[in-house]
């Protein structure tokens, strides 16, 4: 449903998406990442719902912030499932 809901609707779980990494990447190191499951699988549903999210923005927003990689954003987080 590409454009069904407005552009900034989205933008507030994107956030709240970054934040979540952030809180639960506090503290953590690299190494974290790859041997902590529990971990990892949560930022990876972060990225997922941010992906998924962006996936359905808007090509004039697209469009309008051209420094943002989209298509990268969008197909990592698709190509993951």
């Amino acid at each position: 449903m590409k454009g069904s809901l407005r552009d900034e609707v989205r933008l507030h779980p994107i956030l709240k998406a970054i934040t979540n990494i952030e809180n639960f990447s506090a503290g953590k190191t690299k190494n974290d990442l790859f041997h902590d499951l529990m971990f990892r699988f949560s930022v990876e549903r972060q990225l997922e719902i941010i992906g998924e999210l962006a996936n359905n923005f808007s090509l004039s927003l697209q469009q309008a912030y051209t420094d943002i990689p989209w298509s990268k954003i969008i197909l990592d987080n698709i190509s993951n499932k």
